[in-house]
């Protein structure tokens, strides 16, 4: 009887001890993770060579000792070992090799001296962060080359419509006779045409290789007949051929702006040549 009470006074203060150690086991302490991440620059592009911070701060009286861990985009990265002393801010950081895009950042305590659990806070909060694309000569040239292709493309395009626009402008056909010889009109009195002698001749002219003969009138004009004689050349023929000959080379250069710039910047060129050299 007297060992069952012994033993039962045993069993009950080694279970209270038990019972003490463990919930002084999961007392927290005022000792943890720092919330904030931080970064070496704030300006961040691809394959820079950056740090990325936290801190452990300890305002208890416990040291403990553990693994910083720097998670990046929730994948295990650098390890950093530290010890944490009491009224202390344990400063940490691990080298990133940036990348291109976005990304997240947090640090957790792992294989800590005391049970982590006890610890205000074992983590980081997850940041973000946002690296910019690095611009290379490579990016560069091809960004220009897109831009002038679209600017000559959108070039061609206006010259063609207004050189299709510059034709349009022409005028119709016109006839390949360059003289108008003789015009009869019903309308003038014999009064009106000389009576001077005119030789009696044939005139002929080219037109669109056929050979054409007109009769001169006879030396005298008839009483009663009534004739008008208009032998000059149809200045208003040639100048129709002149007007529709620069529209064609108005609509040439158009159609050909790229040699036409080329052949102008040539010439500025040679000037500002010859000037430098006089």
């Amino acid at each position: 009887m007297k060992n069952n009470i012994r033993n039962l006074i045993f069993f009950s203060l080694a279970f209270g001890s038990f019972f003490q150690l463990a919930h002084a086991s999961d007392a927290k302490i005022n000792a943890g993770m720092l919330q904030s991440v931080w970064y070496s620059s704030i300006s961040i592009s691809g394959n820079d060579q950056i740090r990325i911070f936290g801190a452990i701060q300890n305002h208890s009286s416990t040291t403990f000792s553990g693994t910083a861990v720097l998670y990046i985009d929730k994948k295990e990265g650098p390890k950093i070992p530290f010890v944490s002393k009491p009224d202390t801010l344990e400063e940490i950081s691990g080298a990133w090799s940036a990348l291109e895009g976005s990304h997240s950042m947090q640090f957790r305590i792992e294989d800590a001296s005391i049970s982590t659990s006890s610890l205000l806070s074992a983590e980081s909060k997850e940041a973000s962060i946002s690296v910019n694309k690095v611009v290379t000569v490579e990016d560069i040239t091809k960004n220009v080359t897109e831009v002038a292709v679209n600017t000559v493309n959108t070039i061609d395009t206006v010259a063609n419509s207004l050189a299709d626009k510059v034709e349009s402008m022409k005028n119709p056909a016109i006839s390949g006779n360059l003289i108008k010889a003789f015009h009869i009109s019903g309308t003038e009195s014999a009064k009106e045409v000389k009576s001077t002698n005119v030789a009696v001749q044939d005139v002929k002219y080219q037109d669109a290789g056929t050979t054409t003969k007109l009769d001169a009138l006879s030396t005298k004009s008839k009483a009663k007949g009534e004739a008008t004689v208009f032998g000059s050349i149809a200045g208003s023929q040639i100048g129709g051929y002149i007007y529709n000959a620069v529209l064609s080379a108005l609509a040439l250069i158009l159609r050909n702006w790229k040699i036409a710039v080329a052949v102008i910047a040539l010439l500025l060129v040679m000037r500002l040549f010859r000037r430098k050299k006089e």
